[in-house]
């Protein structure tokens, strides 16, 4: 209904509001199902959509809030699942793979720096090995 409302009627006096809830309900849905980055993605994408077409509204500081709250969830569950690639042992491209992948998607979360260090670690670890 909300996104029908923003489509239908993107200049009209409920836009804004139909556009911040949308956001807000996918958000909502992620909570619901918190291994789901495909819905945190889409809701972040939601919020900055918001905040592009309504960037002076009332509703920008909660806005940028939720985003930030989610990009960390979503930065965490990425560091999470390089972590795994990395104890789990014996495929160590898989781990230099998930913490590259993690430290170009999230450069400047909190872990960003301890993955870096970890992955040039692992990538002088199969160089040495190589030799």
């Amino acid at each position: 209904a909300f996104e029908h409302v923003r489509i239908t009627y993107p200049n009209g006096p409920y836009a804004e509001q139909a556009a911040f809830h949308r956001a807000r309900c996918i958000a909502a849905l992620s909570r619901l199902h918190p291994r789901n980055e495909p819905t945190y993605r889409e809701a972040i994408a939601a919020f900055a959509q918001f905040l592009r077409d309504f960037p002076d509204s009332r509703l920008a500081e909660e806005a940028e809030q939720t985003m930030a709250a989610m990009k960390e969830k979503l930065a965490a569950m990425a560091y999470e699942r390089a972590v795994f690639y990395d104890r789990r042992g014996g495929n160590p491209r898989a781990a230099i793979i998930a913490l590259s992948d993690f430290v170009r998607n999230f450069p400047s979360s909190e872990p960003a720096l301890r993955a870096s260090r970890r992955l040039e670690e692992l990538k002088k670890s199969m160089e040495a090995h190589k030799e």
